[in-house]
């Protein structure tokens, strides 16, 4: 009876492992299963008696926006059972009204496997009343959207100024079928009238590209802090005021037109301009001799994606040997989205004899989204003279003239020695002359300083090879950190970049040994994803990478609507399943 009581109290005290043998479970559930547009909810997954803490992402479901995490563990003892419960809550807002089901979800912790149901939230309008106070707009051109195409765009923010509200955050979008550039750091401010109320006023202008055609959709979220003067609320010394409330201000989720280039009347010199335009164009001297340089120029003036223009094609004109142009731009003053400016085309261009007497004629081209059309500017041959090139001089017709003769093997012959050598009066036999001791080991000596001197340059080889691989090991993780910074802060577009330069880094062993990291494009690194042994998985990412990378730089902005954290796992797990790299 003693030993009972002793073991009774041993469990009140928590002291003996109760929870070993307590059953272990999951469950999923919402704090609110109704919150209106723009409010704040939370989902919850909670497991009792779990053996580990679980890795787990948030929910993905259209039209809930997923935040962080937040983990709290707690512990209970009840009739001398101990119950240690982890909750993993995941915050999210709803951006639009609707029946939504956050799917459950199935999972392991070491040995145990626990399974979760889905569970449903409605979401309703915002109330009406609010949208008296504040709203939220996107203004896009009223007119069709192509892909490709520079958009400039406003988001404005419309406060009554008998509401005191200020920003939560800044605003931030869903939607991964446009490219946006970032937030200026100061909007512009104003006040306005609408529908007969003042309102003040907050504006960013950015710009959209469209990545793609069809319906899509881009909606710009904000979180603002208002007081509601209807009810009241005490502060920590007791003074009443005005509660304080949290919404979550959406624009317009109406789906957006998105057309594509047309291919009806799109003129063969066109390479995805789109925008307007001026061209103009110079050359730099129209008299010259052959073989020597002429400057073709040509400068792009206007507004579009004016910072992406491809320089036209000059072909291969027979006669002249053509340049890839230098490329220069320069942005408009006070446009930081670089949408304005001159981008200018520098072609050198060498005539190879004095028969060449009109320079390369040209086309560029460009659509203009205003109208709907295609835009030529056509460049027609133009007249030069070009003189024979000058002789050589005397002194160089004597060098050539003694680089054929050293080039002649015949020249390179002596006739044989006329005269004999010295005479010696002494029969002393060779072996007692230092002279043939030193001649005997001569090659002996030289043989030996031959390996010597291999196997220092073996030695030499053998650490550069290392110090290469420890080099490119080192490049390696610094892009991988990269990746994992820019995943954690969320940054779509450097991520990709950095993910590109790993990708061309762990690869560039099996390139040829001249070629670059840098240099590597997707069409290199196909045949050395085979080579390195990279399934399929890891192939289709390398082309996701490279992909939305290039995307991303073409758009002039970020990706959005990507998991980054999936994505920097993938990247890890797809470099991991490359094999071991060739010591070259």
């Amino acid at each position: 009876m003693m030993r009972t009581f002793f073991l009774h109290t041993l469990l009140l005290l928590g002291l003996l492992p109760a929870a070993a043998f307590a059953q272990t479970r999951a469950e999923a559930f919402v704090d609110q299963a109704t919150i209106r547009v723009g409010q704040t909810g939370s989902y919850t997954i909670r497991i009792e008696n779990a053996p580990g803490d679980p890795n787990l992402a948030a929910p993905s479901v259209p039209g809930l926006r997923f935040g962080g995490v937040s983990r709290n563990t707690s512990i209970s003892i009840m009739n001398a059972r101990r119950t240690q419960s982890l909750e993993l809550r995941f915050s999210f807002i709803g951006e639009r009204p609707g029946e939504f089901v956050i799917p459950g979800r199935t999972f392991s912790i070491g040995q145990e496997t626990f399974t979760v149901g889905d569970v449903r939230v409605t979401i309703t309008e915002m109330d009406e009343s609010l949208r008296e106070f504040f709203d939220l707009q996107l203004i896009l051109p009223d007119r069709p959207l192509y892909v490709g195409e520079r958009i400039p765009a406003t988001l404005q923010l419309f406060l009554r100024p008998d509401v005191r509200a200020s920003l939560a955050d800044l605003p931030s979008h869903q939607g991964d079928a446009f490219g946006v550039s970032h937030l200026p750091r100061e909007p512009r401010q104003g006040n306005i009238t609408r529908d007969g109320q003042r309102f003040s006023y907050a504006a960013w202008d950015i710009v959209v590209t469209p990545l793609r055609a069809g319906e899509v959709s881009l909606v710009y979220s904000m979180p603002i802090v208002y007081e509601d003067r209807s009810r009241v609320e005490r502060d920590f010394f007791g003074r009443a005021r005005a509660a304080q409330e949290r919404v979550t201000l959406t624009t317009d989720s109406a789906p957006i037109v998105i057309r594509r280039i047309p291919a009806e009347g799109r003129p063969d010199s066109f390479r995805d301009a789109v925008g307007r335009f001026d061209a103009v164009a110079r050359l730099s001297h129209e008299t010259l001799q052959a073989g020597d340089p002429l400057t073709l120029t040509l400068d792009v003036t206007g507004e579009g994606n004016i910072d992406r223009l491809s320089g036209p094609s000059l072909g291969s004109p027979p006669g002249w040997r053509i340049f890839p142009p230098r490329v220069q731009f320069t942005p408009a003053p006070e446009d930081p989205h670089e949408r304005r400016g001159t981008r200018t085309f520098e072609y050198v261009l060498i005539p190879e004899n004095e028969s060449v007497e009109f320079t390369p004629g040209f086309a560029f081209s460009y659509f203009d989204p205003e109208v709907g059309e295609f835009r030529e500017f056509v460049f027609e041959e133009e007249p030069i003279v070009v003189t024979p090139a000058p002789e050589a001089g005397p002194a160089m017709r004597d060098f050539r003239a003694e680089r054929a003769r050293a080039s002649d093997p015949a020249a390179a012959l002596r006739p044989p020695r006329s005269r004999t050598g010295p005479r010696y009066s002494h029969l002393r036999p060779v072996l007692h002359s230092p002279g043939f001791w030193g001649l005997a080991l001569t090659p002996t000596l030289a043989f030996a300083a031959l390996g010597w001197v291999r196997r220092r340059q073996q030695q030499i080889a053998a650490d550069a090879v290392a110090r290469l691989a420890r080099a490119r090991q080192r490049a390696l993780r610094e892009a991988l950190a990269q990746a994992a910074e820019a995943a954690r802060e969320g940054k779509a577009l450097p991520f990709f970049e950095a993910a590109q330069r790993a990708w061309q880094i762990a690869l560039v062993p099996w390139a040829d040994r001249h070629q670059q990291p840098e240099a590597l494009t997707l069409a290199d690194l196909l045949p050395l994803l085979e080579k390195a042994g990279a399934d399929e998985e890891a192939t289709a990412f390398a082309r996701t990478t490279f992909t939305l990378a290039e995307s991303g730089k073409y758009a002039g902005g970020m990706l959005a609507g990507r998991d980054l954290s999936a994505d920097i796992a993938s990247l890890r797990r797809a470099l991991d399943s490359l094999s071991t790299p060739p010591v070259s």
